[in-house]
């Protein structure tokens, strides 16, 4: 038996060791009920960053706070830091994943063909802060809609795939209510189908190094 099946059934050991504890239950619940209130509450705040800074820095704003309060606090209180380091720390690259590279790149370059969501000619700044976006984007909506979800169902398709998924998307219309690319359906729709493969990757690998890795890459892509 090889290294990498070791680490892997040491992680689903865990994962199971994780399920059966007695708070897990409510932590489950918190799974399905707080999505729509996070929405709620991340769409409220960029209306408000939109209506005090304007729609570029609001934009913006409402970005980082998504990634803090969505990306980070919220996974750390149902999973734990260690648990979020432990999912999400690089993998060995091997050949058989390579078409999980090209997959996200050739789905981007397709996404960014949907009238109204292409980037505009911007300056150096901007394409800095696009770039800071991708890496942002990729590593905590992975560890909010592909992470916690894996480890609390860890053996309920349906939450670890069609409800984070649908959460996943249905984020991005409070983001594209600020956004310069007026697509907001497109958006959310392109959104679902790469949150599928995610979800699917995720459970394939039952880590999210590799979402991450191609949800950073399908990122850059789409500010190419």
């Amino acid at each position: 038996m090889n290294k990498t099946k070791i680490v892997e059934m040491n992680e689903e050991i865990t994962q199971q060791i994780s399920y059966m504890q007695p708070n897990q239950r409510l932590k489950k619940i918190l799974g399905i009920v707080m999505p729509p209130i996070l929405w709620l509450i991340m769409f409220l705040t960029y209306q408000l960053y939109g209506v005090f800074f304007g729609n570029e820095i609001g934009w913006h704003l409402g970005l980082y706070t998504y990634w803090i309060l969505c990306g980070l606090i919220f996974p750390a209180t149902l999973i734990g830091f260690k648990r979020i380091k432990e999912v999400s720390a690089p993998r060995k690259f091997r050949l058989k994943m390579l078409p999980v590279i090209l997959f996200p790149l050739a789905m981007a370059f397709l996404f960014n063909l949907i009238p109204g969501l292409e980037y505009e000619k911007i300056s150096v700044v901007g394409i800095i802060f696009l770039i800071i976006t991708s890496f942002g984007n990729g590593i905590f909506e992975e560890i909010l809609w592909r992470g916690v979800y894996m480890e609390l169902y860890p053996n309920n398709n349906f939450m670890r795939i069609g409800y984070s998924t649908f959460w996943y998307a249905v984020f991005h219309f409070a983001s594209g209510s600020l956004s310069s690319n007026g697509n907001i359906l497109g958006l959310v729709i392109g959104s679902a189908f790469f949150g599928i493969f995610l979800s699917l990757l995720a459970k394939w690998k039952n880590n999210i190094w590799w979402s991450i890795l191609s949800h950073v890459l399908g990122g850059l892509v789409m500010i190419s």
